[in-house]
């Protein structure tokens, strides 16, 4: 397990291009009207985590063998 911590900036480049989340899944947490498409939805192995309140806390979690 690997717990990173870091300050708003740069932490969705981060989100992005380091853990692999998907660009559609952070654009669709920043706009509630955005809905993921058939191929996102298809991906078990990472989910949203976050506190919600401010949308530079989200997070993610992702399993990789």
């Amino acid at each position: 397990t690997i717990i990173m911590g870091m300050p708003h900036r740069g932490r969705l480049n981060v989100l992005a291009n380091v853990t692999r989340k998907p660009l559609e899944e952070l654009f669709c947490q920043f706009d509630p009207k955005l809905e993921p498409s058939d191929v996102s939805k298809k991906s078990p192995k990472s989910y949203i985590v976050g506190t919600g309140d401010v949308k530079y806390h989200l997070g993610t979690c992702i399993e990789r063998l």
